[in-house]
């Protein structure tokens, strides 16, 4: 995946290149940009097109950085939130381990003992049962 996203970018990179090159002429022009905003009236500097295509370019930036700046500090919130819950279902988990196996260890008796060691009157009550 990761050689398939630097193959994209590469292209992409190389076909903004040769767009470039094939329309120097277009970026290279120098504009003015005009504002009128019934007030107040702002002329730029005569600036090439390339400029304005760039600082464009860097205000969205700084605007979508800033809208992700916020979302991923809501998600950093959420992923500690998140990894606190792990740790608590962690400590419950371990403590219903110890619970079960204590629980299994005294409902399970030994390898060690035998039938010698099981009182007379509940093997009599076994035998009979059985019918032996």
């Amino acid at each position: 995946m990761k050689k398939i996203k630097i193959t994209f970018w590469v292209i992409v990179v190389v076909l903004l290149i040769l767009v470039g090159f094939q329309n120097k002429e277009y970026f290279l022009e120098s504009r003015i940009l005009k504002i009128d905003l019934m007030i107040v009236e702002y002329e730029t500097p005569d600036l090439a097109s390339w400029v304005y295509f760039l600082s464009s370019f860097l205000f969205g930036a700084v605007i979508m950085y800033i809208f992700n700046f916020f979302e991923r500090f809501k998600l950093k919130k959420s992923i500690k939130g998140l990894n606190n819950l792990i740790v608590e279902r962690d400590k419950m988990l371990d403590g219903l381990r110890k619970e079960f196996d204590s629980l299994r260890a005294e409902t399970i008796p030994s390898i060690e003992e035998g039938p010698g060691d099981i009182p007379e009157k509940e093997l009599a009550e076994n035998e009979s049962a059985a019918g032996v």
